[in-house]
């Protein structure tokens, strides 16, 4: 394509009209492009697909090409990923468990908690058909970059794991208005004058009406109520993906507040009020059946008691719970008695989190932690770092392992299980026995997958 008719964006829509527009990366993957391009139709500038969930990768949506673009190569590869990322990849046949046969896909991500991976089998097979599989992270070509207000499309994509696949349409994005590429003559195989949109006749709109037609409710399973702290950003995206698989349950969050970020015992004593405040600013109360405290060394610090009044204050008829209590029962439920003990704090909240977890009758038989000081570094800490973290620590006398803190991103789809197939044992983390902790104190005690031996199991 001559460089003065490339086009600037694309654009995604689902068939309930949320879209997003896309910045073409051309000096990055100018190869990619013009191959995704290609598959559009000369006349409208566009190509019908059906978006799907990546089961596999997280918060992470795709679709496969109409065709399939087997020729495209490696371009400007990525990994880590980001929300808004667009990307493209080609799975040749046997290139993992699902690829029987050769396919192309483009994919987006509508969370940061998403890693494009496949599952291949251990012991070498080339077909990676025969058990057991582990997953490999896999960089793919970054083309494209969401730009503007895209909520609607990121809501639309996160509910493709209960809805399945939808219609989707990918359109060359005409010029803005007065543009110069408008004044250009149309020319053949032009894809940029072929986008230019189908003028309609003018529609006058129908009068509004009161309508008597009747009116179906659906009331929740049960909803549950997070009281975060203001720096937590990991529960905002692994939670409501953890939640996709216990449809009928509503999961709320509502921040407290802090005079700082540092995360140490002064600014938790500070806040210790600021937490019925928060639980009590989410409405309708009454609606609410389990609420819980979101932070594990906020929970420790103050004391299960304490915490317990606060919520209890906000929310007098819901069951309550905390981080640190469900870390603790959790590893009751899971019949441990040792466990190696994996935290991102500074030494005296360190010791506080191993104390409180002895109290229970548990005994940290191994224990490491990285000396951060902020949630801002935390939440940063890369997956694979936290699994070598969790590998260096763990040893044959611990029966589980535990990675605490709900700042640290240990709780991504199929990221737990990975770790226990690794390490031979079970794991929890924070932001898992917060939510199975949660869940089961409301009365839901649905199994599923992806999340360790704890929800599998328990």
């Amino acid at each position: 394509m001559a460089t003065n008719n490339r086009p600037s964006h694309v654009v995604l829509t689902f068939s309930n009209g949320a879209s997003a527009r896309v910045r073409l990366l051309w000096a990055e993957a100018p190869r990619t492009i013009e191959a995704i391009l290609s598959l559009c139709d000369p006349a409208t500038g566009s190509f019908d697909v059906s978006a799907m969930h990546a089961r596999h990768s997280g918060a992470e949506a795709l679709f496969l090409t109409p065709t399939v673009l087997r020729d495209v190569g490696d371009e400007n590869c990525t990994l880590p990923v980001k929300r808004g990322d667009v990307l493209f990849g080609f799975e040749p046949t046997g290139i993992c468990n699902h690829a029987t046969e050769d396919a192309s896909e483009i994919a987006w991500v509508y969370h940061d908690a998403a890693t494009p991976r496949r599952w291949v089998s251990v012991n070498g097979d080339p077909t990676n058909q025969t058990p057991p599989f582990h997953t490999q992270d896999i960089a793919l070509n970054l083309w494209g970059k969401i730009e503007g207000d895209a909520e609607a499309f990121y809501a639309a994509s996160g509910k493709l794991p209960r809805t399945g696949e939808q219609p989707m349409t990918l359109c060359i994005s005409p010029p803005p208005e007065g543009d110069a590429h408008k004044k250009r003559k149309s020319a053949p195989g032009n894809l940029v004058e072929a986008a230019q949109p189908i003028k309609r006749p003018a529609v006058t709109a129908a009068p509004t009406i009161l309508s008597s037609r009747p009116l179906a409710f659906t009331k929740p399973r049960a909803v549950l109520m997070a009281v975060q702290i203001p720096t937590d950003t990991v529960l905002d995206s692994e939670g409501p993906l953890l939640m996709q698989n216990v449809p009928g349950v509503w999961l709320r969050m509502q921040k407290c507040e802090f005079e700082t970020e540092a995360i140490n015992a002064e600014t938790y004593l500070r806040a210790a009020d600021n937490i019925s405040r928060a639980a009590s600013a989410l409405l309708p109360q009454g609606e609410v059946t389990a609420v819980g405290l979101a932070c594990t060394s906020f929970a420790f610090v103050l004391g299960p008691e304490r915490v317990g009044k606060q919520l209890r204050a906000a929310c007098p008829h819901a069951k309550t719970t905390d981080m640190a209590s469900a870390q603790a029962a959790a590893l009751s439920t899971l019949g441990v008695k040792r466990i190696a003990l994996v935290t991102p704090y500074i030494a005296d909240i360190a010791t506080k989190n191993a104390a409180m977890l002895e109290s229970t009758g548990l005994r940290v038989v191994a224990h490491e932690t990285m000396g951060l000081t902020h949630d801002s570094m935390t939440d940063k800490v890369s997956p694979e770092t936290i699994k070598e973290w969790a590998l260096g620590v763990d040893c044959d006398e611990a029966e589980a392992l535990v990675i605490g803190c709900s700042a640290m991103r240990a709780c991504a789809p199929g990221f737990i299980d990975d770790l226990e197939a690794t390490l031979g044992k079970p794991v929890v983390t924070s932001t898992q026995a917060f939510l199975w902790s949660l869940l089961r104190t409301a009365g839901i005690h649905d199994q599923f997958g992806g999340y360790g031996k704890l929800f599998a199991k328990h």
